[in-house]
């Protein structure tokens, strides 16, 4: 497999392409339609995993910055329209309250299985296991999607503004990766894996569906009376006297972006 070069146009298309492809099969409609940030964060993770692999280098050879509260890039930023126009995707415009509308993009169904079926010839497998599972898991949650990209190394070990660095990810070097190449599934091994995939997705729904009826248990009513008066103010009492209000400007240093605590996975 070949590795990314700087602003390679014709991957990050393919990507974005096939993200949408991916969404447009998702059991539950308002995950089927995705927003500039899911695909921005969606390619990001899809060039981390080829990052594990390939040295550190990227998919498709994009630079990342850390800006605001993610990984970010101009360079795909700027391929969404024109990627997604090519193969048909008209963008929705959502009047919204804050800056702007809002800006969705959706692949019908029906036409969603050929641009699949392209992305898992031409892309690595490592990329298409990556990007299926975050779709699956964050969807358009976007609050979910953000976090998920903000706890990975690259992000943790950089501060705002900086060119996020994808070293750390590594995980074999690339001349032994390279020596090895991705068959792509048959579609017997396709249609076995999303039906296997269909079941565990049948299984989990009926164990939370259970997990919910177990749990269901009659609530008592509180009782407001001297007893729960008495009990309350002692419990107040233990913690001392109550903080007076004061103002004043809190300043906190840069070098909490660099701190271990950021990287501690004890801490939440």
């Amino acid at each position: 497999m070949l590795s990314g070069t700087p602003q390679d146009l014709a991957r990050i298309d393919l990507l974005l392409q096939f993200i949408v492809a991916v969404a447009a099969e998702q059991d539950d409609f308002r995950d089927r339609e995705l927003g500039p940030i899911h695909l921005l964060k969606y390619v990001y993770l899809a060039d981390l995993a080829y990052a594990e692999r390939h040295g550190g280098e990227t998919y498709t050879g994009t630079a990342w910055q850390f800006h605001h509260f993610g990984p970010w890039s101009a360079d795909v930023l700027d391929r969404i329209e024109p990627a997604l126009s090519a193969i048909g995707v008209e963008s929705k415009h959502i009047p919204s309250r804050f800056s702007g509308d809002t800006v969705r993009y959706g692949l019908h169904r029906s036409e969603s299985a050929g641009v699949r079926s392209r992305g898992e010839r031409e892309l690595p497998s490592s990329l298409q296991f990556r990007i299926s599972r975050a779709i699956y898991e964050c969807g358009a949650d976007t609050a979910f999607l953000l976090h998920s990209v903000y706890s990975t190394l690259p992000m943790l070990h950089a501060a705002p503004e900086e060119i996020l660095d994808f070293g750390m990810v590594v995980r074999e070097s690339p001349t032994e990766y390279q020596t090895t190449t991705d068959a792509p599934p048959s579609r017997t091994q396709q249609k076995s894996r999303q039906r296997r995939l269909n079941e565990i997705r049948a299984e989990v729904q009926a164990r939370l569906a259970k997990r919910s009826r177990d749990v269901e248990r009659p609530v008592a009513e509180p009782r407001y009376d001297d007893v729960f008066t008495a009990g309350t103010e002692w419990l107040d009492g233990l913690a001392g006297q109550s903080l007076s209000e004061a103002k004043g400007k809190l300043s906190v240093s840069n070098d909490v972006w660099k701190s271990e605590t950021r990287r501690a996975p004890e801490i939440p």
